[in-house]
């Protein structure tokens, strides 16, 4: 893994864990879970991307939700889970 250069935008579930999102050198997106509610966290895992400022929701339904700036167009960039709890899509 690279260096992160983000601070890590973070959110916290209907479970009760949380989730950071945290951008590289080259803008690339990653992630970590906690793997339970006051537990250890899992390892950071690259979700790819060109992207700078990310920022992480959980939605009504919840879904956490990430919005970030596309680093060559400053176009807003959103991505969510497809269920609650489940993995991050892209």
């Amino acid at each position: 893994m690279t260096a992160l250069l983000s601070s890590p935008a973070a959110v916290l579930t209907g479970d009760g864990r949380l989730d950071f999102f945290a951008t590289d050198s080259v803008g690339a997106v990653w992630h970590m879970r906690q793997n339970a509610p006051h537990g250890p966290f899992g390892p950071w895992e690259s979700l790819g991307g060109e992207v700078r400022d990310p920022c992480a929701i959980q939605n009504q339904d919840g879904r956490i939700e990430l919005f970030a700036i596309e680093a060559d167009t400053g176009a807003v960039l959103n991505g969510r889970q497809s269920v609650p709890g489940s993995g991050t899509r892209r």
